[in-house]
């Protein structure tokens, strides 16, 4: 069974929050609820809390239960989260302190408001042992209870694929072309209108298996992470193409490539070292190029992407996509703020 957890806030003008630990099993598509918090605050203020009753059920499950005269036993393969939800659970620094890397003991710098990684400096490789042994005190803010249930806190918390790429890579590096600060790297308006003329020429031509169809590049703060996804493997190899700016473009050609590699399971195992050596090359040709304050936490995270594909095999099994779209049908089930449990467990 794979494990998520995530925080929503289902309305607008009440200071309400939930946090759903959802569960799915291995080979299947549909999640269900394995539990919720409701409270006021952004998140519970106690994850030992928040996890207590699950641990005691997880150690009478793996024990062994019987179901339709079979015994069975319960094994956690993955806990699937987002980097501030892994930080949380975890007990270790959120993803904007100098020790955030949850792959390797690298020192973040703090260069134009913001902590920058150099993708050329080496350190050491997080494992679940020195997690354990808390080898590095300055990522740790406490001792995680999962400990207490034998999950390893490195390999079983692999790097989600939605977050990490299409809503951190992809989007941080339209951004710098459509943002309203001024940057070098800034399109007119006139070539963003250009660019929207291509984004509705194409719209005519995507096929119904995709979710949704080509908008407006000027809407990219409304796009949803399938349409970043779409972006980067598909439109943006005619659309970025026609920006003026080579570089930008040579640099979402790195990524392309790498994901296109890391997501195709034939490439995956012809390619799978270059498309590494191509992600490694990303992070650094855009240090170089785009500056230092483009490598945050998610791009200095793409070089150990790899490293969870290796081990764990298609990027899309451990990816929060069909968590977060359950997500979505618990808050159409909350009509009113008023007894906000109450609303999902009588759905």
């Amino acid at each position: 069974m794979d494990v998520f957890g995530d925080g929503i806030s289902p309305f607008k003008s009440v200071k309400r929050h939930l946090w759903p630990l959802a569960g799915c099993l291995v080979g299947q598509n549909t999640p269900f609820v394995i539990a919720i918090w409701c409270g006021p605050t952004k998140d519970p203020q106690s994850v030992d809390e928040y996890l207590h009753d699950f641990i005691e059920e997880f150690k009478i499950l793996r024990d062994g239960f019987s179901f339709l005269n079979r015994n069975l036993k319960l094994k956690i393969r993955f806990f699937i989260a987002d980097a501030p939800a892994r930080a949380w659970i975890r007990k270790v620094n959120q993803h904007g302190s100098y020790y955030s890397c949850e792959r390797c003991t690298i020192k973040g710098g703090w260069k134009f408001r913001r902590i920058t990684y150099d993708p050329t400096c080496e350190a050491t490789l997080r494992t679940n042992e020195s997690f354990e042994e808390q080898s590095q005190p300055q990522y740790h803010n406490g001792t995680s209870t999962l400990l207490s249930i034998g999950i390893s806190m490195i390999s079983q918390f692999p790097l989600d694929i939605m977050h990490l790429v299409d809503l951190g890579c992809t989007k941080r590096l339209l951004a710098l072309l459509l943002k309203k600060k001024a940057s070098k790297f800034k399109l007119s308006k006139e070539s963003v209108g250009s660019l929207d003329t291509l984004s509705g020429f194409l719209y005519h031509f995507v096929p119904s298996e995709f979710s949704r169809k080509p908008r407006p590049l000027s809407q990219w703060c409304l796009y949803k992470a399938v349409e970043f996804r779409r972006i980067f493997l598909y439109d943006g190899f005619l659309i970025l193409k026609k920006q003026k700016n080579k570089e930008v473009y040579n640099c979402y050609l790195l990524l392309a490539c790498a994901m296109r590699i890391f997501l195709d399971p034939e490439l995956r195992t012809k390619y799978g070292e270059d498309g590494h050596k191509i992600s490694s090359d990303f992070c650094i040709f855009s240090y170089d190029v785009l500056g230092a304050s483009f490598v945050v936490y998610n791009i200095h995270h793409l070089i150990h992407l790899y490293h969870d594909i290796l081990l764990h095999g298609d990027p899309n099994s451990f990816s929060c996509y069909k968590y977060e779209n359950n997500l979505g049908q618990i808050k159409s089930y909350l009509l009113a703020p008023g007894r906000t449990l109450q609303q999902k467990c009588v759905e």
